[in-house]
């Protein structure tokens, strides 16, 4: 059973800051963007969502969408404390930065799964810079949660020996990434695949 991960150790003198600085930079542009970033349709459409379980409606009985709905439950609860207001897509965003936080975090720790602590620094950096990601998740969506359960089951599944549990632990997270979104579908065949093979 492998013991408790290593500290993100980087060899060259600075770079462990480096690494800290730039991920703060991601998070302050965020708070910064939260106003300014222009509002997709998708957002107001998930919102939307949360909002009617947060008034007591049913999604698929009293709103029709074609997603699933894992995350505006979870943002139900939002709406319902914050209320209607024109504010609400700033909100949703800045309550949305501890997801973009735990998904980088749990990109690290798979990254010191499968490779070093430098290249599980670095490459979480990039992971989560990249502009397609970054601007995506800042929004509102479920991809969201999508992504952090789905990258948290990977690390739980690449965490040592495939026992009853770590399968266990390992389809709870890929079950609520597919209750998420149900691209996970494509995603849940290709990781079978690669499982068998």
């Amino acid at each position: 059973m492998p013991g408790p991960l290593p500290p993100p150790d980087v060899r060259v003198p600075g770079e462990r800051v480096a690494v800290a600085v730039v991920f703060a930079l991601f998070v302050a542009v965020r708070i910064v963007y939260a106003s300014r970033l222009r509002v997709d349709s998708d957002e107001l459409q998930h919102l939307h969502l949360a909002w009617g379980w947060s008034a007591g409606l049913v999604q698929y009985r009293d709103l029709f969408d074609n997603h699933l709905p894992a995350f505006h439950l979870l943002l139900a609860p939002l709406l319902r404390a914050t209320g209607e207001t024109p504010a609400i897509v700033e909100i949703a965003r800045l309550a949305l930065i501890p997801v973009f936080v735990a998904t980088a975090w749990a990109t690290w720790r798979l990254g010191l799964r499968v490779g070093s602590p430098r290249a599980a620094a670095w490459g979480t950096l990039l992971g989560v810079g990249t502009f397609e990601f970054y601007i995506r998740s800042l929004e509102g969506r479920a991809d969201d949660l999508w992504a952090l359960a789905w990258i948290v089951g990977l690390g739980v599944a690449a965490r040592g020996p495939f026992t009853r549990g770590r399968a266990l632990a390992t389809g709870a997270w890929f079950a609520l990434a597919t209750l998420a979104s149900v691209k996970s579908a494509l995603l849940l065949v290709t990781f079978a695949g690669a499982a068998v093979g």
